[in-house]
């Protein structure tokens, strides 16, 4: 468990010396969340468990909650690993002056057809069941293959969202991984249901 509160007071310009807005505005922010970690591999786990839950609540010009949950579930039978992976976020932010990625989603296992953070709802609940195969090469020892695919869903949701569709988006992709010294490396295509597709090459941790 880990909690965390932020306050910030800051003057937004002096108008005599550099003809800002005079005044004061004032920020804070609240943390509380709860994390279990039990994965055996940060970027190809194999077996374990992660899971997360996150409250956020700040306060700047209006107040804003916010809850967001993760989990990665991973277990491996021989040379073939599957991996579920869920995503849930329900932000009470009406406006559209935010910053930041909480809201947003979009590439690689996060609804594949789409470019990364190509779409934004404040509700939205996602998930991906994901297998990888490990490769027999004459490189094992010093770079390990993966071909893999995935099939994710997600539902959108919330008075700020780029998304008008009052169903579930169904999507999968079919990939080509690489487990090598200087980290991992990934490269596909994905598609949805609602005729998107997205070519991708990632690199570093994607689960």
């Amino acid at each position: 468990m880990f909690y965390r509160n932020t306050e910030v007071n800051r003057k937004t310009g002096d108008p005599v010396r550099f003809g800002g807005v005079e005044g004061n505005s004032d920020s804070s922010a609240f943390y509380l969340g709860v994390k279990h970690d039990s994965l055996d591999n940060y970027f190809f786990p194999k077996n374990g468990v992660f899971a997360e839950t996150v409250y956020t609540q700040l306060e700047d010009t209006e107040s804003r909650d916010m809850i967001q949950g993760r989990l990665i579930a991973a277990r491996t039978r021989g040379r073939h690993t599957f991996l579920f992976r869920g995503e849930m976020v329900v932000d009470d932010l009406v406006a559209g002056n935010w910053d930041g990625e909480e809201i947003t989603t979009g590439g690689f296992l996060r609804l594949s057809g789409y470019a990364s953070n190509q779409v934004f709802a404040s509700r939205r609940a996602q998930g991906a069941i994901v297998c990888m195969k490990q490769l027999r090469t004459m490189l094992s020892d010093r770079v390990k293959l993966y071909s893999g695919a995935s099939v994710e869903t997600a539902w959108f949701d919330g008075p700020l969202s780029n998304v008008e569709i009052d169903r579930p988006v169904l999507a999968g992709s079919l990939f080509m991984a690489a487990e090598t010294p200087l980290g991992p490396v990934f490269a596909g295509g994905g598609a949805t249901d609602t005729d998107q597709f997205s070519p991708f090459i990632a690199m570093g941790q994607v689960f």
